[in-house]
């Protein structure tokens, strides 16, 4: 039986009792797929063929950043805001400690709205791993602008001492503590850890602290929380 081809219609002749590979007019290939291979392709569980039944064709094992992203932000507002309007928490380094106090909560919190908005991704140790690192990047990133921004407007604005006289508090209660030791201080140190490039570099190094404890907090918890919700959802919801 004589084929044609598909693009020119073309009569397709055999070459040595075989099937045309090209057509002999424009070209084209002649692909052919045999009926078993068709068969197979039919047969595929739906997940190896683009996502999990949830017609969006995206693997379950990949993480929706863009809704995540979303619930973290909440999340790390929900963490940073309130702790800032205490009195003297911003101006005593103390809203990254209590934001530290709620990450347990807030990693659980953006673990269960992402699963409960996308219940056909996977949830995994990894995965809660993942989220809980990202929300206390952004949690430490956000408390270091708000912090920021408060010392600026305090020091430039209102001429407040405020942040200054914390960290020389700090500084003398350091060198008290260094007094007692057996070998003193010497000058030359004592008078740099008094200088303020000192101050600055020790007041950034408290923020760098601060956002990588938060990080290994919420990774940590994250990955407590992911295998939590996994094992919930392997019981079923009735169990």
């Amino acid at each position: 039986m004589d084929s044609s081809c598909p693009r020119c219609g073309a009569t397709l002749l055999p070459v040595d009792d075989s099937p045309a590979q090209f057509c002999g007019r424009c070209g084209l290939p002649q692909l052919r797929v045999s009926e078993d291979a068709q068969v197979s392709a039919a047969a595929l569980p739906l997940r190896t063929r683009g996502g999990e039944g949830d017609g969006s064709g995206v693997s379950p094992e990949l993480i929706d950043w863009w809704l995540a992203l979303r619930v973290i932000a909440l999340a790390a507002l929900l963490g940073t805001v309130p702790p800032s309007l205490l009195h003297g928490a911003l101006t005593g380094g103390l809203v990254g400690g209590m934001a530290l106090i709620m990450m347990p909560l807030l990693t659980l919190g953006v673990l269960s709205v992402y699963h409960r908005q996308r219940p056909r991704r996977r949830m995994s140790q990894g995965v809660g791993a993942r989220l809980g690192g990202a929300l206390g990047a952004i949690t430490g990133s956000l408390i270091a602008l708000v912090t920021g921004i408060n010392g600026f407007v305090l020091r430039y604005g209102y001429h407040s001492q405020a942040v200054d006289d914390k960290l020389n508090e700090a500084t003398n209660a350091m060198l008290a503590q260094l007094a007692t030791s057996s070998t003193p201080m010497p000058p030359e140190l004592i008078g740099f850890v008094r200088s303020p490039e000192f101050l600055a570099g020790s007041y950034l190094m408290g923020h760098v602290i601060t956002l990588m404890l938060l990080v290994v907090a919420g990774t940590i918890c994250g990955w407590l929380g992911g295998a939590m919700l996994r094992a919930r959802r392997q019981r079923g919801p009735g169990v």
